[in-house]
């Protein structure tokens, strides 16, 4: 995330684009303990020798994996 520098004096406005932006960089992180669902993007699975792998699932349930 990258913030404006802050103002020489306090300024409330400023102070409630502060508060918004960080209320919406929050809402994107994710959260332990909760579900994850990825509605677009993929998901990419990195292997302990490197390879990188991308994880799909289809409509009965199956996963596969596809090398990248």
């Amino acid at each position: 995330m990258i913030l404006r520098a802050a103002p020489a004096l306090y300024n409330q406005a400023d102070q409630a684009g502060l508060r918004e932006a960080l209320r919406r960089a929050d809402r994107d992180n994710l959260k332990r303990d909760q579900d994850i669902a990825l509605v677009a993007g993929r998901l990419i699975l990195t292997a302990p020798g490197g390879g990188q792998w991308v994880v799909q699932v289809d409509d009965a349930g199956a996963l596969s994996a596809t090398a990248l």
